[in-house]
């Protein structure tokens, strides 16, 4: 368990320590563990990072460029509809809040049990002007058929909702686990505290592009490699 005003964080690829008073400020330019607890909130705080443990073991993440729709397969495993969007984004970024978000729980084609979650506003975590998505497992009465740790390579879309599938360009970002990460062992409680993700999955300018909104709502699908 975490108390009230701790998050959990994980050094990645492309991250830059830098010693102040001995100290360590993290800088990631690409994903970070969010620590996952209905308690904890954070306002706008600075993270320090005196001790940063397992650094070498956290998974690479890809982001793939813009590209037709066609080309994409297969189906994913989940596909969440967010309502109201316009709204929620506005409120998350007048209150300078993450404005966080979580999806129903859900099966991958494999058996595990999981969940989506979105900040709408990442500037709380040093990355104003983008929204994150994220990756938390859940506990189920199938966890025992399964192997662990989950290493599956898993893939966020945000779909492009044009009328001509030929026309559209998702946006995406793939993750593969390396087997090391807490995150990703069998859970024990409920759900895991940690979700994996990417903090700059999309910049706020670029939903208001092509048809990402449309009808005040977007789609955020997930793929998990059988």
């Amino acid at each position: 368990m975490y108390s009230r005003g701790e998050i959990s964080l994980e050094l990645i690829e492309s991250t830059i320590l830098e010693p102040i008073e001995e100290k360590y400020l993290l800088n990631v330019s690409a994903i970070v563990l969010v620590s996952h607890d209905e308690d904890v909130k954070l306002l706008g705080q600075k993270i320090e990072v005196s001790q940063i443990i397992g650094a070498a073991h956290a998974p690479l993440a890809t982001q793939f460029p813009q590209r037709p729709l066609h080309q994409q397969e297969p189906e994913p495993d989940y596909t969440w509809k967010i309502a109201n969007f316009t709204r929620k984004l506005a409120q998350a970024k007048s209150d300078n809040e993450y404005g966080r978000i979580e999806s129903e729980p859900f099966f991958t084609s494999y058996g595990y049990k999981m969940k989506l979650l979105v900040n709408f506003n990442e500037a709380p975590s040093g990355y104003a002007g983008y929204m994150g998505v994220y990756l938390i497992l859940m506990k189920s009465d199938r966890d025992g058929t399964l192997p662990w740790p989950f290493t599956k390579r898993y893939k966020f879309g945000l779909v492009d909702q044009q009328d001509d599938l030929e026309q559209r360009q998702n946006i995406e970002a793939a993750f593969t686990p390396t087997g090391h990460e807490e995150n990703f062992k069998r859970p024990r409680q409920r759900e895991n505290k940690l979700g994996m993700g990417n903090p700059q999955f999309v910049k706020h300018s670029t939903l208001r592009t092509r048809q990402y909104i449309r009808d005040d709502a977007v789609y955020i699908k997930i793929q998990v490699d059988s």
